[in-house]
């Protein structure tokens, strides 16, 4: 297998929102198990190794990794970026994708998309981000190792305290960057990362309604739309006010 690139999904069960929301039941099927068929629904999994990077006082997730014969890394519990490198660092990944356990809805050929891109261009920072028009949720990100960990080291010496808050803010760091657009505007603008009780009801609507167990788990992000429109006014934009008007979604 290809160790040049990997995906690493970044998810521990600490979440302050919304506790235990990986292994939360959606349809039958926890959230986590949904984010993983996603993934291998892009045929990328036959060359490229999918890494689960979590906590120790996740260990749920281990067990869930080992029952699943995924990969697992146990890194920091606070700093989801150092969490994220030092898997990279272990695995010996020179680029990775970046998923989040957040987003079971993730898109197949969205991540084709960016490890086609990332493979053959010079960027850094390769993303298929909701500021290119994704829907948030359906998105992810490639970085090179190297520019991540560097990227890292100067915000970190800047600012300590804010990797504890989170991924390392890319809006305030400088990539070589390559931002790839959703051609279909019209099926972009919604929310379907799963953050609150809200989303989560939300998503596992839509999940009841594409049935992927029966359809496949291939669904396109117009699919997703047209059952977002068929569930009447389903808009959760209002709990993610601050993270879209920072990023202008």
């Amino acid at each position: 297998m290809n160790r040049d690139i990997g995906f690493i999904l970044q998810v521990r069960l600490g979440s302050t929102r919304l506790p235990n929301k990986a292994l939360a039941n959606m349809h039958g099927v926890p959230l986590l198990e949904h984010l993983v068929r996603r993934v291998e629904c892009s045929g990328l999994l036959e060359d490229m190794p999918l890494i689960v990077a979590t906590t120790a006082t996740s260990r749920e997730i281990e067990r869930y990794c080992a029952q699943r014969g995924l990969d697992c890394f146990i890194g920091e519990e606070e700093d989801v970026t150092g969490r994220v490198l030092d898997a990279a660092r272990h695995f010996g990944l020179a680029n990775l994708v970046r998923l989040q356990g957040d987003d079971p809805l993730v898109c197949p050929y969205g991540l084709r998309e960016i490890v086609a891109a990332h493979r053959t261009g010079s960027a850094e920072f390769t993303t298929t981000a909701h500021a290119s028009g994704w829907p948030v949720g359906m998105a992810a990100m490639a970085f090179r190792t190297d520019a991540l960990e560097r990227e890292y080291v100067r915000y970190g010496a800047r600012n300590p305290d804010r990797l504890k808050k989170g991924f390392l803010p890319l809006d305030e760091v400088v990539f070589s960057s390559r931002f790839l657009r959703m051609a279909d505007r019209a099926a972009t603008g919604f929310f379907v990362t799963v953050d609150y009780p809200e989303d989560e009801r939300l998503v596992t609507e839509i999940l009841t309604r594409i049935d992927p167990a029966r359809s496949g788990y291939g669904f396109t992000v117009e699919q997703v739309a047209e059952t977002l429109a068929g569930m009447g006014d389903t808009s959760n934009h209002h709990l993610h006010e601050p993270f879209s008007s920072a990023r202008g979604s």
